[in-house]
């Protein structure tokens, strides 16, 4: 039995001391930032799915039943003979897998997560280069509005998106050594990370161009930097200049590893049938009088500003704002890999005097014997915040029990749910006539229909293109072009297409079978 009093052992074993670091301890306005992801991420969570995704996941299916590329559309007869390249070939697995695991709410889930891990990265990378949390929620809240419009597409928008701040974060983090080395040695690893990450985004979808873009920019940049500023104590090409076209070398070989291989490349120069274009939907010109246009104008107006209070600014800042907006210019769609690129260009203008600034600062030191017993609260009220908005988001019906959504429900309003069922019920012979957005729905709704077209409609004839277009608009010879392709079926948005809706009702040779609120079909008079 021990013979030391309570007096004794208090003497023996000091008072504990708190080791959870103070740099957790958050402030109300640090909550403040918090605040609008959470809000975001619920709003994403239920964002229904457009109907252009489906051709791509029942892709993806297949290629994991089978083990290989499809080489042909089965579906798309009009299309046979033509090269389907699937530049995008690895998330059509990736959410292929998702829907076989866990069907629609699987893909609308991890698009929700690839998303908010993108939104963290990017804000990561901003709250390195700004102390002002509005700044930081300015930065972000324009990147999220430059990919708003593509949010409810599932795939290689996603994918994309997620590993272009990854790169970014890489390349422009204040610790990165690969164009700034802080000591002789290339540090290997980090090298290694951005090969790997060039490779996985190069199968993901041909957004990596922006990646092997910007690499280029910095290396051209800083080539005419230097003759800018040459004297005779300085070398054109110096360890930077050559770490950097280096770096824009290793990157543009690594993104050869890919089923295409070489051809990858010498796709994007092809004239007629290009598989990028395609990709990105074909030609599609700015309008400065949209939504696209005023959040690309207002990333522009801060850049210029920026650019005017720098005390100098590289070439390269320009090299990247002006590739970036003549990107948009030609195809709107891009706007959500270029507004990014270009804000974060502005954000190291901003910012050059500072190479290490965090959102959280530095911790503060508690003399002895003072307590601050409310210190964590705002951290914990943080967590709850984070846990609510978790609860409210359909991610959270697994674990919470709660009941689950139908299936109706995660998609959107525009894709014709019922026409799937009627067409599996008659079962439709020949060919059928559909627009391109609900051909995906209907290929992966119905496999075995035989469709004039999907969204991808790149791998039409010219000719079968053409006639599409008059079909679509009702025109006064639509009907000669079903004949000219034997069109058994035809399936009518009777939202955008009241002029064909109206005309294939009073045409003797066709019959309404199906019709709600959103669609109808038709079929020639002598197959009902």
């Amino acid at each position: 039995m021990s013979s030391t009093t309570p007096t004794e052992n208090r003497r023996a074993f000091p008072a504990l001391q708190p080791v959870l670091s103070t740099r957790y301890a958050l402030s109300p306005q640090q909550v403040a930032v918090v605040v609008p992801f959470i809000l975001y991420f619920v709003y994403i969570s239920y964002l229904p799915i457009a109907p252009t995704i489906w051709t791509n996941i029942a892709a993806g299916k297949q290629m994991i039943a089978t083990r290989a590329l499809p080489h042909e559309i089965s579906n798309m007869p009009l299309a046979a003979g033509s090269q389907p390249y699937r530049l995008a070939w690895l998330s059509d697995v990736i959410f292929g897998a998702a829907h076989n695991v866990g069907g629609v709410a699987a893909v609308s889930g991890l698009a929700t997560m690839l998303m908010i891990v993108t939104t963290m990265v990017w804000a990561t990378l901003l709250g390195w280069f700004t102390l002002q949390r509005r700044g930081l929620l300015l930065a972000v809240g324009l990147i999220a509005m430059a990919k708003w419009t593509h949010l409810d597409e599932p795939g290689s928008f996603h994918t994309g998106s997620l590993c272009l701040a990854v790169f970014c974060w890489m390349l422009f983090r204040p610790r990165s050594e690969l164009l700034h080395p802080t000591q002789s040695k290339i540090a290997w690893t980090q090298w290694l990370g951005l090969v790997v990450l060039m490779i996985v985004w190069a199968n993901v979808g041909p957004t990596f161009l922006f990646g092997v873009g910007v690499l280029f920019a910095i290396a051209i940049g800083n080539v005419i930097d230097r003759c800018r500023t040459e004297t005779q104590q300085t070398r054109i090409f110096d360890d930077t200049v050559q770490r950097s076209f280096w770096l824009f070398e290793l990157a543009a070989v690594a993104t050869i590893v890919n089923p295409l291989g070489i051809r990858l490349w010498t796709n994007l120069f092809r004239i007629s049938g290009n598989p990028f274009v395609a990709h990105f939907g074909n030609s599609a010109p700015l309008q400065l009088a949209s939504f696209s246009g005023g959040v690309l104008a207002i990333a522009i107006v801060v850049l210029i500003i920026a650019i005017r209070e720098a005390d100098s600014v590289s070439v390269t800042v320009g090299l990247i704002a002006i590739g970036g907006t003549a990107a948009v210019a030609f195809n709107q769609n891009l706007l959500a890999w270029a507004v990014p690129l270009i804000v974060v260009v502005t954000i190291r203008l901003r910012r050059n005097d500072l190479p290490i600034a965090r959102l959280v600062y530095e911790e503060t030191v508690t003399a002895p014997g003072e307590h601050q017993p409310l210190q964590f609260a705002w951290s914990l009220v943080c967590v709850l915040l984070v846990w609510c908005g978790f609860a409210l988001s359909p991610l959270s019906d697994p674990l919470l029990a709660s009941k689950t959504r139908p299936e109706n429900d995660w998609l959107s309003t525009e894709t014709p749910t019922r026409l799937s069922a009627s067409l599996q019920e008659h079962g439709p012979k020949g060919l059928v006539w559909s627009p391109a957005e609900w051909g995906d729905w209907i290929s992966f709704g119905t496999p075995d229909t035989q469709v004039f077209t999907t969204s991808r409609f790149d791998l039409l004839p010219n000719h079968a293109r053409r006639d599409y277009v008059k079909i679509f608009r009702g025109q006064h010879d639509w009907e000669r072009a079903a004949d000219r392709y034997a069109i058994q079926t035809l399936v009518i948005n009777k939202r955008k297409q009241p002029t064909l809706a109206r005309k294939a009702r009073m045409s003797g040779d066709w019959v309404p079978r199906f019709e709600d609120r959103t669609a109808m079909i038709v079929t020639r008079k002598e197959l009902r």
